[in-house]
């Protein structure tokens, strides 16, 4: 059961975490960008996905210094972070990006969650459901041919 308790006062805070980080990127939607190229020209980071993740870390290591936030199914408590997911939106758009972030242990998915943030949508999901904000998500069972999108 303290396992269980563990998970949840992560969630719980997670939840908070990734709330705040959607917060300040409304709140700065139309403040400077500066951008530069990770990897290739269409592969971009902003001023904005480094602070979210900074913010998010700090948090993380404050409550949980022992955990780690990289990927090796060895490692106890692992956290997955992606401040910006759609960059590219979130620059040109001002709109269609999120912040997203999962927990596992030992390599088992524990929790994950994704922010839309201009529509203040916090989808989340622990090992037995999945909600949007406090509402619970009806799950169907598809085949894979009814899951794809081309």
């Amino acid at each position: 059961m303290e396992n269980d308790l563990s998970v949840l006062t992560r969630l719980e805070l997670a939840k908070d975490w990734v709330r705040d980080a959607g917060n300040f990127l409304k709140e700065n939607i139309a403040a400077p960008l500066e951008i530069t190229e990770k990897t290739r020209y269409d592969d971009l980071v902003t001023n904005f996905d480094k602070e979210v993740q900074e913010q998010i870390v700090a948090n993380i290591l404050h409550h949980f210094p022992e955990d780690k936030i990289k990927f090796d199914s060895e490692i106890p408590h692992l956290w997955v972070l992606d401040p910006i997911d759609g960059t590219t939106n979130f620059i040109v758009q001002k709109d269609n990006f999120a912040v997203m972030l999962a927990y596992y242990e030992y390599g088992v998915g524990k929790f994950g969650l994704i922010l839309d943030v201009m529509k203040d949508k916090l989808y989340w999901c622990d090992s037995h459901k999945a909600f949007c904000n406090q509402k619970e998500l009806e799950l169907k069972e598809r085949t894979l041919a009814q899951s794809l999108l081309g």
